[in-house]
């Protein structure tokens, strides 16, 4: 008998990407490129090891 999954034992856990918050409130997300092919890509195409993504507006209008 296939044993049933209760999902109230999952603890949320905080994600641990990096960002940033500049002085005019916009958030810069910090994604680092890892894996196989990312690693040929910086390599050969001389492709950056961090991605800055995710620019937000975090102010009030």
């Amino acid at each position: 008998m296939k044993e049933k999954k209760n999902y109230i034992d999952n603890i949320p856990k905080i994600n641990d990407m990096k960002w940033d918050v500049s002085e005019d409130g916009i958030v810069e997300i910090t994604v680092e490129n890892t894996g196989f092919y990312n690693t040929i890509a910086q390599k050969i195409f001389k492709k950056p090891r961090y991605n800055f993504t995710g620019r937000t507006d975090l102010r009030r209008s």
